[in-house]
């Protein structure tokens, strides 16, 4: 279960309410090798081609690394007419699967620098790759955002196409607890995507695609972090050496230096 609290008193670090809590795999089994990361996003606001999808400007972002999955969750908003007027919520919804990983996710990170109008995730897996996602927020045509949309003009466009996660908590007891009535209602759908994932209002399309697979010595990869500018991209895994990788201008990341310690014998 992944749980996010939000402070709304600075000057106050004990003050915190629970946002919200996401199921993000099935519980693992007693004496399983398990693996859990969470990053949030760093940039201060969602990539400009989200916002014209849909996307708030104040919306969190978090890529979460559970067990052998790893994927990428957002908030939007939930309005509540209650007697004495109406207020809004944030929810968190499955935004992206990030696919293809053959062991545990040991780590994941999320580059700053989203100007580009889309955003690059990295994971580290126990499988030996360091993968490296680029993630668009496709129009209605499904073209990327980064491409003929940058000549739309219109600023306004409502979200296209929207993905449902359905959620269930445990209480205590372990059984599972069903939607309350206002989440009931919210679970209204349109038809589906492509994909064959489910649409409903409020929820932006993210697409994941792997644009490269990099390969560690054929070790375990244990940490991946960016540099301030999201054009160097560091790892380490069970060798002891660090990799760092850059991004190349076709979007392609190649291997550009390799550290390690060298023992030096003092005759």
């Amino acid at each position: 279960m992944l749980t996010v609290y939000e402070n709304d008193e600075p000057e106050n670090l004990e003050s915190w309410n629970d946002l919200d809590r996401v199921n993000v795999c099935e519980k693992p089994a007693r004496g399983e090798e398990v693996s859990f990361k969470v990053a949030f996003d760093p940039n201060l606001e969602p990539c400009y081609m989200g916002i014209r999808q849909g996307v708030a400007r104040d919306a969190l972002g978090v890529i979460v690394a559970s067990m052998n999955r790893a994927s990428i969750w957002r908030t939007k908003e939930i309005s509540h007419n209650v007697s004495l007027g109406s207020s809004t919520t944030k929810e968190f919804y499955l935004a992206a699967e990030l696919k293809g990983h053959k062991g545990l996710v040991r780590d994941v990170a999320w580059a700053p620098g989203n100007i580009r109008g889309f955003d690059i995730v990295a994971t580290a897996c126990k499988d030996g790759f360091i993968r490296v996602f680029q993630v668009t927020t496709p129009g209605k045509s499904g073209r990327s955002s980064t491409s003929s949309s940058l000549r739309s003009k219109d600023f306004s466009k409502t979200p296209e196409k929207v993905v449902v996660q359905q959620r269930s908590a445990e209480n205590g007891s372990g059984s599972r607890v069903a939607p309350s009535g206002i989440g009931a209602g919210l679970q209204y759908t349109r038809p589906r995507n492509p994909d064959g994932a489910q649409v409903r209002e409020g929820e932006v399309l993210h697409v994941a695609k792997e644009v490269s697979r990099l390969e560690a010595n054929r070790n375990p990869v244990w940490r991946v972090e960016f540099d301030a500018d999201g054009q160097l991209l560091g790892s380490t895994g069970d060798d002891g050496k660090l990799m760092l990788w850059r991004r190349e201008p076709s979007g392609v990341w190649s291997k550009s230096s390799e550290l390690a310690m060298t023992r030096t014998v003092v005759s």
